[in-house]
């Protein structure tokens, strides 16, 4: 039965606090359902990736499924359960306290494997462990920091009491987005330092103005992965600071694990689309480049061998080249790295 004193509660209140719950429910569960179907296509399309890459994707799925399970069962005992009893929508229960550990431990276990890339990539050398060293500990103190608020809001159990736990929310807001851009800024800087390497693992060291497009469109592809969560994250640190007793942050905070969840698919279900882009252009390539030029230098590269015939044999060498280009894209996105081919520096 409805509370009697709901009928006197302002609308502005109830605007900044139900009305942004549900905005954040609405988006939540179509960021969910982008990320559903996006698992579907991964496991349709590759079949035959590893199963250490299907595990991740698996486990991800599953804290997310976990998140907005718990979103919704808290969104039912407030507007169904409740209904128009106000001291439950300010009540902080147990579904609050999984609800914000499903979703940051999805945005770890993501932060980690961004980690584990840049390290693989960056090969022996100082250079991975000055990258990785900083992304790992902000992850690890960004979940420490989450089991801290997911106690200290147990305890207190009631959002008027929020405030007690500013600086770990803070903290934890601001080690996300710490982390975040410094995976998108390591992970530039180490493929912009791998330029050469990767054009010659492409077969594409003749075509540097073409090549570089291609290294340009895959760094983007990269780089994105981390812009859209560090903005979460921004955005809900503001929100928290500058709108206090209010549930405005919840939309930074609610829908930041899917950010995670759709960027990483993004990036794995897009390793066909990259490739056939680069065969693409390796065709416009080898279309084009003197048969002369090849032919000067027949001990420089295997591609440089192959192309002294490229007269008789342009199809095996396109296909050759565009197989190397394709699985160089295939191995970054889905993690299996070339550390042994790119040297390191």
């Amino acid at each position: 039965m409805a509370d009697a004193s709901s009928s006197s509660i302002p609308y502005d209140t109830v605007a900044s606090t139900l009305g942004v719950w549900i905005v954040s429910f609405f988006l939540a569960t179509i960021l969910y359902g982008m990320g559903f179907l996006q698992v579907w296509l991964y496991f349709h399309w590759y079949p035959n990736d590893g199963w250490k890459l299907k595990s991740l994707v698996l486990t991800i799925f599953a804290l997310e499924t976990v998140q907005v399970t718990t979103f919704f069962a808290a969104t039912y005992d407030v507007l169904i359960k409740h209904f128009g009893d106000w001291t439950a929508v300010l009540a902080i229960t147990w579904l609050h306290s999984a609800q914000l550990l499903a979703g940051y431990l999805s945005a770890f276990v993501v932060q980690m494997y961004f980690a584990c890339t840049i390290f693989l990539l960056n090969g022996p050398g100082i250079q991975r462990w000055i990258f990785t060293v900083p992304i790992v500990l902000s992850a690890l103190t960004e979940l420490a920091m989450t089991l801290g608020q997911a106690i200290s809001i147990t305890y207190i159990a009631s959002f008027t009491q929020i405030d007690k736990t500013t600086w770990i929310y803070s903290l934890l807001s601001a080690c996300t987005f710490a982390c975040d851009v410094l995976i998108a800024f390591a992970l530039y800087i180490t493929l912009m330092g791998k330029r050469t390497a990767i054009q010659e693992i492409a077969g594409l060291q003749y075509f540097p103005s073409r090549s570089n497009t291609i290294i340009r469109k895959l760094t983007i592809y990269a780089i994105n992965r981390g812009v859209l969560t560090a903005i979460a994250a921004a955005i809900n640190l503001i929100l928290f600071l500058a709108m206090p007793n209010t549930f405005y942050y919840f939309i930074g905070l609610l829908t930041s694990s899917k950010l995670y969840m759709n960027s990483m698919l993004a990036a794995l279900n897009s390793r066909q689309y990259i490739a056939q882009a680069s065969e693409d252009e390796a065709a416009r390539c080898w279309n084009s480049i003197p048969v002369h030029v090849l032919r000067s230098e027949p001990r420089r590269s295997r591609v440089a061998t192959i192309a002294t015939n490229v007269t008789n044999t342009n199809s095996s060498v396109y296909q050759d080249e565009t197989s190397v280009i394709s699985g160089f894209k295939t191995r970054f996105f889905s993690g299996q790295h070339i550390v042994k081919r790119i040297p390191s520096g």
